[in-house]
């Protein structure tokens, strides 16, 4: 698999300052349950451990976007929660302002225009519609139009 374009943008600084808040919060709060007698029971203990490390999960996925074009294939998404498109399968690529008012917030969001965008900050980014894929998929990229230079190629 050739890679024929990569780009990674950067979560917002208060987005990660805001969810690595909660983990720290969460990570005291857990820390205290252990180390203190309590009246919390040991299945509730064991929630409050758990939600810390999908907090975790969380702040590390989240800190990032990838996109990758391959020869065969469009790759985006953070961490884990990716998105993978076949080339072929692209029919629209769109250059598009991201508006705060259509997707409420950043991460992966179902947006009020009925696409559902992978957004870790405020920018521009590529709206595409993809065969087979009920709705449309927005992302945030630092060079839209390279990014969409790239994917017009494979449009049909």
């Amino acid at each position: 698999m050739n890679v024929v374009y990569k780009d990674e943008v950067p979560s917002s600084v208060m987005v990660i300052a805001i969810l690595g808040l909660s983990v720290a919060i969460l990570a005291s709060f857990s820390y205290s349950q252990f180390t203190q007698p309590t009246e919390m029971n040991l299945g509730l203990k064991i929630f409050v451990f758990a939600m810390l490390l999908v907090g975790l999960v969380v702040v590390v996925s989240f800190r990032k976007l990838t996109i990758v074009v391959t020869n065969t294939q469009l790759i985006f998404g953070f961490g884990k929660f990716r998105k993978k498109v076949g080339l072929g399968n692209l029919t629209k690529v769109e250059i598009k302002d991201f508006k705060f008012s259509n997707y409420l917030g950043y991460g992966i969001r179902f947006g009020r225009d009925g696409s559902v965008g992978y957004v870790p900050r405020g920018g521009k980014g590529i709206l595409i519609t993809v065969r087979g894929e009920k709705k449309p998929l927005f992302f945030i990229v630092n060079n839209p139009e390279q990014i969409k230079s790239v994917l017009d190629k494979y449009v049909k």
